[in-house]
């Protein structure tokens, strides 16, 4: 997969970017990379769709912030806001798999106007969160075995890394997670936007929620339009049945509103980053 560097405010993220059109951006659990979603790109962009997978802060090419508080849900949320705006994405369908669906559900509680639909899986959402200001629930230490590789080569915001990526998602995880208990924000607070949960029905997490938590996920999501546990998936659905996965994301896109911009617009945001 092709890879970008892209500069935003002195951070650095690596992304997958292809196609043109409504955006779909995915985030990636722990562990994986943007390449955990290699087998939805050619679909969206088939489509008609623009995919975007990039590594997460803290894992691959993308940049280590060296304070656990910015792993906080809330921090990703922000920093990939800031990714979109450079991007020149003004709303786009946010996926998110394992520790990326809490940014997802995040992005979409935080940034209304800039998520047309968050679509997940594997963790659900049920309301356990309380408006405070710090999110320590889930911070993630870097691997020093898996220092980033590749780097800006030009002032321009994007790049082209020098080194090839990694073969596999596995190949360089990026971080270690540590669970804390901690304060949490939006505890309560709906999610306002079209919604799709997809999840196998062997997997762990799902398991461990009990089959309660998918029920009170509808309480917190009055548009939820599907509710998919995948007979006999664990819990990479999106790898493990990559074309039923397709089906439903397209399905999804395909009856929700994501704004795009004009390209005249597109080049403006761009060039005066």
């Amino acid at each position: 997969m092709d890879s970008l560097i892209v500069e935003v405010d002195g951070f650095t993220w690596n992304i997958d970017d292809r196609g043109d059109g409504p955006a779909v951006v995915m985030c990636h659990g722990f562990p994986g990379l943007g390449y955990s979603y290699r087998h939805q790109f050619a679909p969206l962009v088939d489509a008609g769709y623009r995919a975007v997978a990039p590594d997460m802060p803290g894992y691959g090419r993308t940049g280590r912030p060296r304070e656990a508080e910015e792993y906080t849900n809330v921090a990703v949320a922000d920093r990939l806001v800031r990714l979109l705006d450079v991007l020149g994405i003004d709303s786009a369908v946010v996926v998110g798999h394992d520790f990326g669906a809490p940014v997802a559900w995040t992005t979409a509680l935080r940034h209304p106007d800039r998520v047309a639909g968050p679509a997940d899986t594997a963790i659900t959402t049920y309301g356990r969160i309380r408006p405070r200001d710090a999110d320590i629930s889930t911070c993630c230490t870097p691997l020093p075995s898996c220092r980033g590789i590749g780097s800006p080569t030009t002032n321009s915001p994007i790049t082209r890394p020098s080194s090839p990526a990694p073969d596999s998602a596995e190949a360089c995880p990026g971080i270690a997670p540590t669970t804390r208990t901690g304060r949490r924000p939006y505890e309560g607070a709906k999610v306002q936007v079209p919604t799709l949960f997809v999840a196998g029905d062997r997997d762990p997490v799902i398991t461990m929620s009990g089959p309660s938590a998918l029920e009170r996920m509808r309480d917190f999501v009055p548009d939820l339009r599907g509710v998919h546990l995948l007979e006999g998936a664990g819990h990479f659905v999106q790898m493990e049945r990559r074309d039923e996965v397709n089906e439903l994301l397209l399905s999804f896109v395909s009856g929700i509103r994501i704004p795009t911009r004009t390209a005249e617009q597109h080049f403006h945001r761009r060039s005066s980053t």
